[in-house]
């Protein structure tokens, strides 16, 4: 270790001035929000760096600022470097670690992750759509609409979508269609909602009666789970409103299906997403997104990155010849995640973690995954959670037939050696 243990040393004189500098620091943090940070220490446990040590506490995930430790960094990173700004970007840092951000989320952050999600899925869960939700009551809409109000229009705005497709071709959903439209503008009548659901399933009830239609009983059950969160606030179980529109969006009538296109649940929740945003005051129309494909063309090592997981964000790789080893570097889920507690996105970044994942040999070449992660606080101050990490939609078991399954495909192998360099 004597090579690396430094030759520099700090002054008695230079420490003394840094302990007062540490406690103006501390002032000046404290001042900042007196309310929720002040001076105190911890007895326990016994293993922590700060114990029995004077420390402001209060800052986000319990997190204690010992300020003398800080300016002791400082001081010793200055002897190697000098930056003007180092004391004022540690007070930025710690600044940002108080209490709970009060401006509004970003909503348009959130979207596009969905949206990614939509794109290499086809689909749209009902956990996701749940955290598409929970930013109902972060952010207040261009019409100031109440969070159980928000969520009605968008079921309603989702089903009315799927009926219109066949309103040409059905009287009976052209109606429904008119009534949708009426009850839009009534959506803070709670009496007014009631009464139409109940009408509407009178209605429904009455052609069912007559005659089994496929795409009356979708709206007779999305009307039934719609009544069921008017009334209680939630949905009994993870077939909701949009799920049963999303049902009707995509059945196809093969009568007059020459004339039309093929429609998918990707079309569905892509729009279900863009509408959402919507109703929160964000357009996202113009942000183009690719095409939905079940299949990955590797032409770089990005597309063999995210042929191993679409959650991944290719950095660098790195080639060890004599022990035959590649390391690709890869962040996962770089743009923020959503609370498992509670449901609330978040990109505030907590702290970094790795991870690894190894494959199966290439051409005798080890491959070796390096995964940087985020763990989030989480913004939301109803929460007991204060910071996550964001769970992953794809397990490194399936990370590992995706490899296999790629690596079979006729010429892939070849064009990955090719792009590592092996």
């Amino acid at each position: 270790m004597q090579s690396q243990i430094s030759e520099r040393k700090i002054s008695e004189k230079t420490l003394d001035i840094g302990m007062d500098i540490a406690i103006y620091f501390a002032e000046i943090i404290r001042k900042t929000a007196p309310e929720k940070i002040d001076w105190g220490y911890f007895t326990s446990p016994k293993n922590q760096m700060y114990v029995n040590q004077p420390v402001l506490l209060g800052f986000r995930a319990d997190i204690p600022l010992c300020p003398a430790q800080i300016i002791k960094v400082c001081t010793w990173e200055s002897s190697e470097e000098l930056k003007k700004t180092r004391l004022y970007d540690a007070y930025t840092k710690w600044v940002q670690m108080i209490g709970y951000p009060t401006e509004k989320r970003n909503i348009m952050k959130s979207c596009h992750i969905l949206l990614s999600d939509i794109r290499n899925t086809g689909t749209l869960s009902f956990k996701q759509r749940k955290q598409l939700w929970t930013a109902f009551d972060e952010i207040d809409s261009l019409e100031n609409l109440q969070t159980k109000e928000k969520e009605i229009r968008l079921a309603l705005k989702a089903l009315l979508k799927s009926v219109r497709i066949h309103s040409n071709t059905n009287a009976f959903l052209s109606e429904i269609a008119m009534r949708i439209d009426k009850i839009m503008t009534h959506l803070g009548d709670i009496d007014k909602v009631r009464r139409f659901i109940s009408e509407a399933n009178i209605l429904c009830d009455g052609v069912l009666k007559r005659q089994k239609d496929f795409s009356v009983l979708q709206v007779q059950k999305a009307l039934e789970t719609l009544e069921q969160f008017v009334e209680c606030g939630e949905y009994f179980s993870d077939k909701d409103t949009a799920y049963y529109a999303c049902i009707l969006w995509t059945h196809q009538n093969l009568k007059i299906l020459d004339n039309q296109e093929q429609r998918t649940e990707y079309d569905f929740w892509d729009w279900y997403v863009r509408e959402a945003a919507s109703i929160q005051g964000v357009t996202i129309e113009k942000v183009m997104i690719e095409e939905y494909s079940d299949h990955i063309k590797i032409e770089t090592i990005q597309d063999f990155v995210q042929s191993i997981s679409y959650e991944f964000v290719y950095l660098k790789y790195e080639k060890n010849e004599s022990e035959k080893k590649i390391s690709i570097f890869v962040f996962e889920q770089k743009d923020g995640g959503y609370c498992p507690a509670c449901g609330y996105f978040s990109d505030h970044v907590y702290f970094e973690f790795y991870d690894i994942l190894i494959l199966p040999k290439i051409k005798g070449w080890k491959l070796i995954f390096d995964i940087k992660k985020n763990h989030y606080f989480c913004d939301n101050p109803n929460c007991a959670k204060e910071a996550f990490f964001s769970e992953s939609k794809i397990d490194n078991k399936t990370r590992k037939e995706n490899y296999k399954k790629i690596k079979s495909i006729s010429g892939n192998e070849r064009k990955i050696c090719a792009l590592l360099g092996i």
